[in-house]
């Protein structure tokens, strides 16, 4: 279960209409550290399209409380004046430049870095070397529920023909993959847990499990394919990275032109032994 996800969900999705709010000019206010507001419309514009029914009540909390935890530190930070530091002003004006810079490469030229399924295609039938596998991989799904119990009778409900992909929506505690069957994708033994790794890579496939216990609770664990070392993955296992190759190469490739004209528009010097550099 991906730690990661359930900690960066709990950080960035706030909840919408479950918590107690007093009525404000500017929305249904959350919370309140002096005059500073959380708001429910303040909160809105941070989900992530698509994650809104995955929220739970405790991670809406959780957020909550991790924002006051942040505006009282805030807060005590611009009291201490430590904002007015001549290193901590500089650093703050450096990340300002930083963050309108990348948002006006975005908004100016997002269209130029998109990348067509062609191209994806070009580029992986021209580099396929690049996608060897280096070790041996499976691909697996999983349920998890909390006791052994539990997770023996989704055991026998799977041998006797339970749809997988239904009993880990209905049944898994994970919120990373219930929602897409449990799949796992792709993973060496290195990059799974020990206790699943060891179960998952003797399986054969289409074979379940017996209940394996973690930190997170009882897995139960299906092998849907299996590639030995030094095959090539197929297109549609790397096509974002791909995509997000040739975008790149775009961008650089768009924003060096651009910036070339402003050369031509912007009084541009260097000196002394940066006016050595010709490039």
């Amino acid at each position: 279960m991906n730690k990661v996800w359930i900690f960066g969900l709990a950080v960035l999705i706030l909840g919408l209409a479950f918590l107690a709010c007093e009525k404000t000019e500017d929305g249904k206010a959350l919370a309140k550290v002096n005059q500073r507001l959380l708001t429910e419309e303040d909160l809105e514009s941070e989900i992530p399209v698509g994650s809104e029914e995955k929220v739970t009540l405790d991670q809406k909390r959780e957020y909550v409380r991790r924002w006051i935890r942040n505006e009282l530190l805030y807060q005590e930070a611009l009291k201490s004046k430590i904002d007015q530091q001549k290193d901590i002003k500089q650093r703050m004006e450096q990340i300002t430049k930083d963050f309108l810079v990348t948002n006006f490469v975005e908004r100016e030229f997002a269209d130029s870095f998109v990348v067509s399924p062609e191209e994806i295609k070009e580029y992986y039938e021209g580099n396929k070397e690049t996608f060897l596998r280096e070790e041996d991989e499976i691909r697996a799904s999983h349920v998890v529920v909390r006791t052994q119990k539990e997770a023996e009778l989704i055991r026998t409900r799977l041998v006797f023909g339970a749809d997988f992909r239904r009993v880990a929506a209905e049944e898994s505690l994970d919120p990373d993959t219930k929602f897409r069957g449990g799949d796992l994708g792709y993973f060496t033994k290195e990059m799974a847990h020990p206790a699943i790794a060891e179960a998952a890579f003797k399986l054969e496939k289409e074979h379940f499990s017996k209940p394996i216990k973690t930190e997170w609770g009882f897995h139960v664990i299906k092998v849907t394919d299996k590639k030995r070392k030094g095959t090539i993955r197929e297109i549609w296992e790397v096509e974002n990275l791909i995509a997000n190759i040739l975008s790149n190469q775009k961008r650089k490739e768009v924003v060096d032109r651009y910036i070339e004209t402003l050369k031509e528009k912007y009084d541009v010097k260097k000196y002394g032994w940066a006016a050595e550099d010709t490039t």
